[in-house]
């Protein structure tokens, strides 16, 4: 008896150390093997928690403004209510940008707040959202891919984990109530 439950306090610490572990990637930019470079920019924050702003530093100056994803293509592009994900390239000086910033429709402020994006009065781009949930964009030799699915999905040796800790809270509060 003393042995299952060491085991079922086992399984319910790695279930609950693999739901943390569980984060989704983080943006980052890699050079290419030839010319230019890739960035993978994702909802999230450095820790790969869900996050309205995202930030990485390129690894070389690019030209500064923005790309806007639009949701409905049917709609305005000029109406940042109508932008789901925005790529911004913010001067560092002379016109270049060193880094690179996601947002999404909320800012990490509230659901539907835009202040964050760029004015209309940077150089932009409106392309549309591509609904598998990753839009790639290309300028020249340089590569991103935009993904607009935050939440990771857990794999299933986690899932099997969880399942089994739950399995383990229940099986001790049984015991509890049958006593």
């Amino acid at each position: 008896m003393r042995g299952l439950l060491h085991f079922v306090f086992g399984a319910i610490s790695l279930g609950a150390a693999s739901m943390m572990l569980s984060a989704s990637p983080v943006s980052s930019c890699v050079p290419n093997m030839g010319p230019g470079f890739t960035c993978n920019m994702y909802e999230t924050d450095s820790m790969g928690n869900p996050s309205d702003i995202s930030s990485v530093t390129l690894p070389s100056s690019v030209t500064t403004g923005f790309i806007a994803l639009i949701i409905n293509p049917g709609g305005s592009d000029t109406d940042p209510t109508n932008w789901s994900n925005v790529l911004d390239f913010p001067d560092a000086g002379g016109g270049m940008a060193t880094m690179a910033n996601y947002y999404t429709q909320g800012c990490n402020v509230a659901a539907g707040d835009t202040s964050c994006f760029p004015s209309l009065a940077e150089p932009h781009t409106f392309i549309n959202e591509d609904p598998s949930g990753t839009t790639t964009w290309t300028s020249g030799p340089n590569t991103y891919l935009l993904h607009t699915d935050s939440f990771a999905t857990p794999e299933p040796t986690t899932i099997s984990l969880f399942g089994l800790s739950l399995v383990g809270i229940g099986f001790i509060g049984r015991k509890k109530f049958v006593k």
